[in-house]
């Protein structure tokens, strides 16, 4: 994280007055020393609702007072808003007039983006009435003018207002709710939420997301409600917030980028690529195979959909020859290299990193052009590369 960006999110922090913390068993025993009987009711109510999926709502007693509500997003909260707040200020959204959050609890996300789209207006709401205090109370405490809270459903919330109202509308850890409620209420359909989305959000604004998706599989019916209702995915925003816990456990999240306006459509291979891509990165082994039986064996078993490059390379050194065939299988790319001395290695890459690994060649081809002789074939045609540019 650039340290001007890092400094700008821990003032933020301080601001509120939030204290992050990193032990668990230190955060829960200080929680209960300082807050008593309602730190015991709110984590037996957490603890019930995780382990049994009880009917016990933790956000009425989380609100309850926004010193208590502070404490508790010192280890759930911040940690996973560090990162994405940094993705705020990264994308630099200087066109937003007018943003709206769905869910805002406590308004920790609105006011902070209240505070950095400068010269918008924006709304949070929250179907939790001691949440829409507390957030007025946080934004009066930090001189935020620029946000307004309500009380209200989104159901109700979208149906009430104008069609194309916002530029950029919010909402963070809402979707699993949606599709898996809280017990203690009734929600409207899946369909229904992405449809007040693209009611409410303007022909070139942005609806961004961030959730939880266990599976490839999710994160692709997600895709498909939000296709129906008018949204498109784009996997060129989209984002993997990594981050570790106030508990020291390593968490992912999708952030999740849609407007009207895109052109073109994801495949679902293209999703799978995308929520793999981390995985590539952190697993060497998952990508890189240097055995040349195992890689020979692979290379042959895949099916090419597009070759993309092959490279030639005859070495001055002692007249070997070495070759680089690069192609698309299903949601990934390869780079299968052999040489005439028998080596064989296999790197396995998500489709959605092709772009980035293109712009790479013609420095790898200056590099072999100082050592050898190099003949290349470069498909300039990409079906592939024109889609992920598209998305």
């Amino acid at each position: 994280m650039h340290k001007t960006t890092s400094v700008k999110i821990k003032s933020f922090f301080s601001d509120c007055k939030i204290d992050i913390h990193k032990n668990k068993n230190k955060f829960e025993k200080l929680l209960i020393k300082k807050h008593g009987a309602l730190a015991v009711d709110f984590l037996k109510c957490v603890d019930a609702r995780v382990d049994n999926n009880t009917c016990c709502d933790p956000y009425p007693i989380k609100n309850t007072t926004l010193e208590f509500a502070n404490d508790i997003a010192a280890a759930f909260d911040c940690p996973r808003l560090e990162p994405f707040f940094q993705w705020i200020i990264n994308e630099n959204f200087t066109n937003c007039r007018k943003f709206l959050e769905i869910g805002c609890d406590n308004g920790l996300i609105s006011c902070f983006l209240a505070r950095e789209l400068k010269g918008s207006s924006g709304i949070g709401i929250d179907r939790c009435k001691e949440g829409i205090d507390l957030a007025r109370r946080r934004a009066s405490d930090l001189k935020v003018t620029n946000i307004a809270f309500l009380n209200d459903t989104f159901d109700s919330f979208s149906k009430n207002n104008k069609p194309g109202s916002y530029d950029m509308i919010f909402a963070s850890l809402v979707y699993h709710e949606v599709i898996q409620p809280n017990p203690c209420e009734s929600v409207a359909p899946t369909s229904d939420y992405f449809d007040g989305i693209s009611k409410l959000l303007s022909e070139d604004g942005f609806f961004i997301s961030v959730d939880r998706f266990q599976t490839p599989k999710s994160l692709i019916d997600f895709s498909k409600f939000a296709i129906a209702s008018g949204l498109k995915l784009s996997l060129a925003k989209s984002f993997l917030l990594n981050f570790v816990d106030g508990f020291k456990n390593k968490e992912r999240l999708v952030l999740t980028v849609l407007s009207k306006s895109l052109k073109g459509t994801p495949l679902p291979s293209d999703i799978l690529s995308f929520f793999d891509y981390n995985a590539f990165l952190e697993s060497p082994s998952a990508k890189l195979i240097n055995s040349p039986v195992v890689a020979e064996s692979i290379y042959r078993s895949l099916t090419r959909k597009e070759t993309i490059c092959k490279v030639s390379t005859t070495y001055y050194k002692d007249n070997v020859t070495e070759d680089i065939d690069i192609f698309e299988s299903e949601g990934i790319f390869v780079v299968y290299v052999s040489s005439e001395h028998g080596d064989k290695s296999l790197s396995i890459f998500p489709l959605v990193f092709l772009p980035e690994y293109l712009q790479n060649i013609p420095a790898m081809l200056d590099e072999r052009k100082t050592i050898g002789s190099v003949s290349v074939w470069q498909n300039n045609d990409l079906s592939s590369l024109k889609r992920l540019n598209a998305i």
